[in-house]
């Protein structure tokens, strides 16, 4: 991922940013995608790399279970970092990921970037809009649907990736010990990876914070309430797409819906679609809007280039970061897996 969908969009953003050197535990897969990109330097740690070269923000594409590891030996360096999603593999560590960037005053964008998506920034200024006036009366319901499906949609970008793909012989995640049986953390690990975007995605749509109320025994549906009693309704693979990609997010109110459709996740050039439906008593209208041939993946990157300069604050900050997390503790909760088990 961290050349398939990062670099490769920084890549793109020559006119805000310049790659000043790449790192890889493989020093040689390093100097490979240095060579071919044009990236001055290349390096075999990150801890040499940051000490031998002077940049403004670090990209750090790594697993969700190393995040606890590595995060404190950027920190110290003060940087603004990015990070993958989730935050953590456990909620324990996420809470310790939280606490450590909070006591060093660090500044962490988490990639999220379903966010990023200019389709679902339209939604959610149409839903605040509405929330906000009570024009169309008070928000009732939102279904979120994600079944698997082919997520790169197309030529596999993983092809255009250098350097051999072998695995280092490296030292396990750190984690802290949570306790935890190994059928719960399967069953976390297997959640968190899977739907936490969509966990998030419900929060920066609506704006409300929520608590999981119900499972089904068959672990392919989440029922969750809002503060303000809005039901959710998160529907996890109902079926399969192998040809397609068929996530949505629907948000209804009293008298209006908004739907949105977005790309596989590794889509180019193609951003999410937005329909609108309200009505009274005379008429009812339906509105579809198209954006400009741009994927979330790129818009993340220059999202990020602007929290780097101060100029971007509708990221996912840690504390939402967090909270994904114990979404992912009420959903196992629900679902009757036992954190023993």
């Amino acid at each position: 991922m961290g050349q398939a969908a990062h670099m490769e969009s920084y890549l793109l953003l020559q006119d805000m940013c310049d790659i000043v050197a790449c790192s890889d535990l493989d020093l040689k897969r390093a100097q490979l995608v240095a060579d071919r990109n044009g990236i001055p330097k290349a390096f075999g740690s990150f801890q040499d790399m940051l000490q031998h070269v002077e940049c403004d923000g670090i990209v750090a594409s790594q697993g969700f279970d190393r995040h606890h590891e590595w995060i404190q030996d950027l920190l110290p360096y003060g940087k603004p970092i990015f990070m993958e999603k989730p935050l953590a593999a456990s909620t324990a560590a996420g809470r310790e990921l939280l606490d450590m960037v909070k006591k060093a005053n660090g500044r962490v964008f988490i990639g999220y970037h379903k966010r990023s998506d200019p389709a679902s920034v339209y939604a959610k200024d149409v839903i605040q809009d509405w929330s906000e006036s009570g024009d169309k009366g008070s928000m009732t319901h939102i279904r979120v649907t994600m079944p698997p499906g082919d997520w790169m949609q197309g030529p596999h970008r993983f092809t255009r990736n250098v350097g051999p793909q072998t695995r280092l012989d490296v030292e396990p995640p750190s984690d802290p010990d949570t306790g935890h049986g190994p059928e719960y953390k399967r069953h976390y690990l297997a959640f968190v990876n899977y739907y936490i975007h969509q966990v998030n995605l419900i929060r920066y749509l609506c704006g409300q914070d929520y608590h999981v109320t119900h499972a089904s025994a068959n672990g392919r549906l989440l029922i969750a309430e809002m503060e303000d009693q809005t039901s959710i309704c998160l529907e996890m693979a109902t079926h399969h797409t192998p040809l397609d990609w068929q996530e949505t997010a629907e948000v209804f109110f009293e008298n209006a819906w908004v739907r949105l459709r977005l790309p596989a996740p590794l889509v180019e050039f193609h951003a999410g679609t937005v329909e609108v439906s309200d009505h009274n008593h005379t008429r009812q209208q339906l509105i579809c809007s198209e954006f400009p041939r741009e994927h979330a993946m790129l818009n993340q990157a220059r999202n990020f280039l602007k929290f780097v300069s101060g100029d971007y604050d509708d990221f996912t900050t840690m504390e939402d970061a967090y909270k994904d997390l114990m979404i992912a503790e009420e959903y196992l909760s629900a679902l009757g897996v036992s954190p023993s088990a």
